[in-house]
């Protein structure tokens, strides 16, 4: 189990650098500057990669996280950049990734 540490400390360190940004700006910010958009996608590109080497007994033994999920937002940020809705991942910023954040801090210190 000690072997998943290292994944769940890059996720929390994405979503650090994630909520750096966004704690920093409005939305109107976010969708007109490309910079920002860069930052904030390779980030949770790097949570969904994260989260995909972690094992399956370990997400099945921390099923609080919805690990399908991270997988999924990655796969559609790398392969369909072009389809990107900015609205929906501020919003994912806004609402679930402060409980992301928490579930992971509690699965480490369980760890």
């Amino acid at each position: 189990m000690k072997l998943q540490i290292p994944h769940l400390k890059d996720i929390l360190l994405a979503i650090d650098k994630i909520e750096r940004v966004a704690n920093e700006i409005s939305f109107d910010e976010f969708i007109n500057e490309y910079k920002l958009h860069d930052v904030v996608m390779y980030n949770f590109i790097i949570i969904g990669e994260a989260s995909n080497r972690i094992s399956e007994d370990f997400k099945k033994a921390n099923n609080s996280v919805e690990w399908h999920k991270l997988k999924g937002m990655r796969n559609h940020l790398a392969h369909s950049y072009d389809e990107i809705d900015y609205k929906i991942v501020w919003d994912t910023i806004k609402s679930d990734l402060q409980t992301l954040k928490i579930q992971i801090q509690k699965i480490v210190q369980n760890t």
